[in-house]
């Protein structure tokens, strides 16, 4: 345990003079080492409470980035279920501040649900939803470059040029072959009826 513990500190401290540019690798640091923490916290538990029986290793990735395709980065492709893979990130945000509001009595949390919902409508499309869109474009209605190409024109001809219409299709089909090899080994979800996003 000490071992991982201290590669895992060595690199967090590496990349900490740089926040700006190595945050996604800070983050992935501390979830590698708050996975294997809990890791090895749990097993010696099972030895001293005499219990018998294997670990469950329990992902959380939602369907947003199993859409992506970066879920693989941060280690959730060895658990062995996936309890919110269907479920995209907004609708888990506004499910845990919902739950926060009601259950637990936040009464500040009032003010915040309602307004977070117009923001949202009132926000052009951000990249993540945008690759949303068109990998659904791509699965359910089996566009490839051009007809997405045409599509898109059509749905976001308030929002973009042709040229940068082309642009993000040019851009997500090449992101796609990158993270194609990844999606295919995606952790079992929970399933749910029609949430599940087709690779």
């Amino acid at each position: 345990m000490g071992r991982v513990a201290v590669l895992s500190t060595c690199a967090l401290s590496q990349w900490a003079m740089d926040l700006q540019g190595n945050m996604d690798r800070i983050i992935q640091s501390v979830q590698q080492a708050k996975a294997v923490g809990a890791r090895y916290r749990c097993e010696p538990e099972l030895d001293i409470t005499g219990r018998k029986g294997e670990m469950i290793v329990l992902a959380s990735t939602n369907k947003d980035t199993i859409l992506a395709g970066s879920w693989a980065k941060y280690g959730d492709s060895s658990a062995d279920v996936n309890l919110i893979g269907h479920f995209p990130k907004k609708e888990i945000e506004k499910a845990l501040l919902l739950h926060a509001k009601d259950k637990l009595n936040l009464q500040i949390l009032q003010d915040i649900v309602p307004s977070t919902a117009k923001e949202d409508e009132a926000k052009s499309l951000t990249e993540d939803e945008e690759s949303i869109v068109m990998t659904n474009l791509q699965t359910t209605e089996y566009c490839g470059p051009y007809s997405m190409f045409g599509r898109l024109i059509y749905l976001w001809r308030n929002r973009c040029s042709p040229k940068e219409v082309g642009e993000k299709v040019k851009s997500f089909f090449q992101q796609y072959s990158f993270q194609r090899p990844r999606r295919t080994v995606v952790t079992t979800s929970y399933y749910i009826s029609g949430n599940w996003p087709t690779v």
